[in-house]
């Protein structure tokens, strides 16, 4: 079984990161353009980032201030291993909290 980690991650310290793997799924893979992509909100986001055992960045997401869910992606090779799922937990867990603190 392939193991990873999610954490949620500063945009700052894990930009590009978080780049190299939502160019590879969205813009290489699907042929989203830049502009569509690069929205302007990441810097108001929370962002979670999935590692492989290995270290390597196999996939991310986001939850912006108003609680979306979205630049969900995960690397090919990892598709159908559940890391989608995991990603979700800690945005969730995320979006909660700030509702609870409202």
């Amino acid at each position: 079984m392939n193991k990873f980690t999610v954490h949620i991650v500063k945009r700052g310290n894990s930009e590009q990161l978080l780049r190299n793997v939502r160019e590879t799924v969205f813009m290489h893979e699907q042929g989203v353009s830049a502009e569509l992509e690069w929205d302007g909100l990441d810097e108001g986001c929370q962002h979670a980032l999935t590692w492989s055992e290995n270290g390597e960045p196999i996939g991310c997401g986001r939850l912006t201030p108003d609680g979306h869910i979205g630049r969900m992606a995960v690397l090919r090779e990892w598709r159908g291993m559940k890391v989608g799922t995991a990603l979700l937990n800690p945005c969730w867990m995320r979006h909660i909290g700030n509702l609870l603190q409202m």
